[in-house]
């Protein structure tokens, strides 16, 4: 196969640069006066020349790195490297038979690889470039790819080999994402806009660098489990956190001393504010479905401002403190709240300081439907929630004598296990009916005054029966007693929970039992047994949303369990089992930045989840898991020079990866803070943050 022909080309040397151009030739014929003397001798002139490309500043022989404009002219020639040789002439060479393993061709490597269209193989051939990312083994040539370089700077760098020095080679696929999270969660500009406000009109740019700093140590508990300010070195040393000034835990440590409840409050203002921006169309369509849970949280706090409470799940007794947690169903269960309390308060009575925040947050101003469990249900918290303009869908506790239980009976004498709607699929044993109620309640209350009632509340009781759970709640409690029957008949030593159950449903007399010795035969409580069994199988939900179908209540109940996920990820992934801290300020910022850190971990888990559910393909098995993905992310290295990064050759796996998560591919050189600050300006950030992106995205 011939080679291509290539066009006419010379080189021009404006200002020490090397610019190649291609041009046509014309010959001008003799000039003669009249008498039939030469004037001017004929001769040679080029026009039309046009630049097309370039080489190395001041080079006559090399690599020739040609324009788009010039392959979209002669498009033979995209596939071939271009050499100018000493005697002017142009040697041409395939790029697909580049190999590092030929000396000869390691000019052109450099300057094919330079481009950004091609890599090396793990062979070492050239091949097409995932990313479109300029590589280069001298950093230094790849400032033309970034535009926030002046041409004094990029002299500077071209000309001052202390600027190629590398400084380090470090992870950075994992931050990537990360970073990503950040900014798309509106987390970034909530901590800068909370930082100016909150800590004395702080500068932006300030600002800009604490929040960078917390971003770094959120990264950390992502990536590594581990919350901990005196594994911060360690980790900044293994991967790239692309902070232009040193990470230090020092650092980390004087920036958590900022964080005190106001802190978080103006964060929770401003992170808010950003959240119903960022996600401001399907908060029209369709609001917030704000789901709140608590959680209690072990800590070992030396000051002890969160008292000690009752029994932990083991059975022991511990410091712990209650946290509420809100999250938005609408938004794959993403947190957007929580409130602290002592570890004895009551759900309920946490409720209302949560529903305080609600208002104070602005997130009255849409249209919200609270979503909590049976601990937030009471009368007064329904009302608190009609009062703001907001809906709600609480579960609630079956007991005697109760409205619950009244709606319970109403909705059997309406026909509910007659004529009542059956749910399809895996509910089929479910059936459902509804009951209203009206409550008057005082619209303006007024301490210290009797209460009106001057407005009504609609409320309707969703009434849900599932004869599978009534059965086997039915079968357990039959089992437990004829086990425990069964165990007193033979004088066997009862346990305190066969000895409780018999108490309750028997005529068993703890005191006169002694074990080897026969007893009377047990008279067994029938209609005591079948009255706690009255309510087995049944769930009511309660509701001032009229419009909503018992379908989209159950269904709107059902996605609490997402949040019950996030607190448990919290807990187990993010350090939250255990927060340990030597003070009261300590524990809540600990406990802060876990919060930080469950918002990067739920939209990273919901990106990786749908990313899981729509690619297929070679590369779908990444998506199996969060840790599976940063793994993988893990294997992008960047290295570190004094003129800033430079990213190794990304494979189309990661590109793949990336591209699936929505995460924009890197940029050869992020930064060029020590050489900007040195040799040029900086463009100053303003106080006033209505044009913070913009100034911020420079850094």
């Amino acid at each position: 196969m011939s080679l291509p022909k290539l066009p006419p080309l010379k080189l021009c040397f404006p200002e020490g640069r090397t610019y190649v151009q291609t041009y046509k030739g014309v010959w001008e014929k003799e000039l003669r006066d009249e008498q039939g003397n030469v004037v001017r001798k004929g001769r040679s002139r080029t026009i039309d020349r046009k630049t097309v490309g370039k080489m190395k500043p001041g080079t006559r022989t090399g690599y020739v790195q040609f324009y788009e404009s010039f392959y979209q002219d002669y498009p033979e020639l995209r596939d071939y490297a271009v050499y100018r040789n000493e005697d002017s002439s142009f040697t041409l060479k395939r790029i697909s038979n580049l190999n590092v393993q030929n000396s000869e061709d390691a000019e052109l490597i450099d300057g094919v690889i330079g481009t950004g269209d091609y890599e090396l193989s793990d062979s070492g051939k050239v091949i097409k470039s995932a990313s479109g990312i300029p590589m280069s083994r001298d950093p230094a040539e790849l400032v033309n790819a970034s535009s926030v370089y002046t041409n004094h700077a990029e002299s500077f760098v071209a000309n001052d080999h202390s600027a190629r020095e590398l400084i380090s080679t470090k992870k950075g696929g994992c931050f990537l994402f990360v970073d990503d999270s950040f900014h798309k969660t509106g987390l970034s500009n909530a901590l800068i806009r909370t930082f100016k406000e909150a800590c004395r009109n702080m500068s932006a740019r300030k600002a800009y660098i604490y929040a960078r700093h917390i971003e770094a140590y959120l990264a950390q508990m992502n990536i590594t489990g581990d919350n901990t300010y005196e594994s911060f070195n360690r980790f900044c040393k293994e991967h790239e956190t692309m902070i232009e000034m040193s990470p230090h835990k020092t650092t980390l440590k004087r920036i958590a001393a900022l964080i005190t409840p106001k802190f978080m409050d103006t964060f929770h203002k401003h992170f808010i504010a950003e959240y119903i921006k960022i996600n401001h169309t399907n908060i029209i369509e369709d609001g917030i479905v704000l789901l709140v849970d608590g959680s209690p949280i072990a800590h070992k706090n030396k000051d002890r401002i969160f008292v000690t409470t009752g029994r932990a799940k083991n059975g022991e007794f511990q410091n712990q403190m209650n946290v509420q947690f809100m999250c938005d169903a609408t938004n794959g269960c993403a947190p957007i709240g929580i409130d602290v309390f002592n570890g004895n308060t009551t759900d309920i009575a946490a409720f209302k300081n949560v529903l305080q925040k609600v208002a104070n947050y602005n997130l009255t101003s849409t249209n919200y439907t609270v979503v909590a469990d049976k601990g937030y249900t009471s009368l007064d918290n329904m009302v608190a929630i009609e009062r703001n303009g907001g809906h709600f869908i609480l579960n609630c506790r079956k007991g005697d004598n109760t409205d619950i239980c009244k709606a319970i009976k109403r909705a059997i004498k309406k026909g509910l296990h007659t004529n009542g709607t059956y749910f399809s699929g895996d509910n089929a044993d479910e059936c459902y009916e509804y009951i209203d109620d009206p409550y008057k309640y005082d619209s303006t209350p007024v301490q210290g005054k009797r209460a009106r009632k001057d407005a009504i509340m609609r409320v309707r009781y969703h009434v849900f029966y599932n004869c599978r759970i009534y059965e086997d709640a039915a079968r357990k409690l039959r089992e437990e007693l004829r086990a425990a029957i069964e165990a007193y008949s033979k004088a066997s030593e009862l346990t305190s929970a066969q000895q409780t159950i018999l108490s309750e449903y028997t005529d068993f007399d703890a005191e006169k039992y002694k074990p080897g010795q026969e007893g009377k035969e047990l008279f067994v409580f029938v209609n005591k047994v079948n009255d706690d069994l009255r309510y087995e199988g049944y769930q009511v939900l309660a509701t001032n949303n009229l419009k909503l179908s018992s379908l989209d209540v159950r269904k709107l109940y059902d996605s609490r369990v997402s949040i019950e996920t996030k607190i448990q990820n919290m807990k187990q992934h993010l350090g939250g089992r255990t927060t340990k801290s030597k003070s009261d300020a300590g524990l809540m910022q600990k406990l802060f930045f876990q919060y930080l850190a469950l918002i990067i971990s739920s939209d990273i888990g919901n990106r990786v989840a749908q990313a899981r559910k729509e690619r297929s393909g070679k590369y779908s098995d990444v998506f199996r898991s969060k840790k599976e993905v940063f793994s993988v992310l893990s294997e992008m290295v960047v290295d570190k020079y004094k003129s800033g990064l430079v990213w190794k050759p990304i494979s189309q796996k990661h590109k793949y990866v990336l591209d699936c998560l929505g995460i924009n591919m890197p940029s050869s050189l992020l930064s060029c803070t020590k050489l900007g600050e040195k040799y040029e300006e900086a463009p100053a950030i303003s106080d006033d943050l209505a044009g913070d992106e913009e100034q911020i995205a420079y850094l």
